[in-house]
């Protein structure tokens, strides 16, 4: 059992500024309910390799960041989800013209043997919802803090939410 599903969205900015954003420190910023809790480095750090926990409706969700390059605008993220699934993220940013960044959003979901069946189902029906979601809550905090979009690795304290 396995499904993708992919949305697109634009921003204002530069690649290098908002690539940060998809991170899971930066995250915080633009998603309130955002709470990774770090396994490897101690404190966390937007770095391949890095290793965190997030809680979901489905269990406890540990999340290796496989990918990242923020000049070049990739993100990548392996999510496991014990006796449920293995989900896959990958999200990449184009500068489309000197003012505007294209994000793209793709994830695959495998449901494990036994596991929920809505747990595929809620994916397929709901995952590219988010699209609109994710481009309203970053366009409205990148209004509301210019100091950010200047500084990608100022740290403030905000979260994501629920995407299992």
């Amino acid at each position: 059992m396995y499904a993708e599903r992919e949305f697109d969205f634009d921003l204002p900015g530069t690649v290098a500024a908002l690539t940060p954003y998809f991170g899971p420190l930066k995250e915080r910023e633009w998603a309130p309910d955002w709470r990774p809790e770090f396994v490897r480095p101690d404190g966390g750090v937007q770095e391949v390799g890095a290793v965190f926990q997030t809680k979901s409706e489905w269990g406890s969700a540990t999340w290796v960041m496989d990918h990242y390059e923020p000049k070049q605008g990739k993100v990548g993220y392996l999510i496991f989800i014990p006796e449920t699934g293995v989900s896959r993220y990958d999200i990449s940013l184009s500068q489309k013209d000197p003012a505007t960044v294209h994000v793209h959003v793709w994830c695959s979901r495998t449901a494990l043997k036994n596991a929920d069946a809505t747990y595929l189902a809620k994916f397929e029906q709901f995952f590219t919802a988010q699209g609109p979601e994710w481009q309203q809550a970053i366009t409205s905090m990148l209004s509301h803090s210019p100091s950010n979009r200047t500084n990608p690795n100022s740290s403030n304290h905000h979260g994501r939410g629920d995407h299992f």
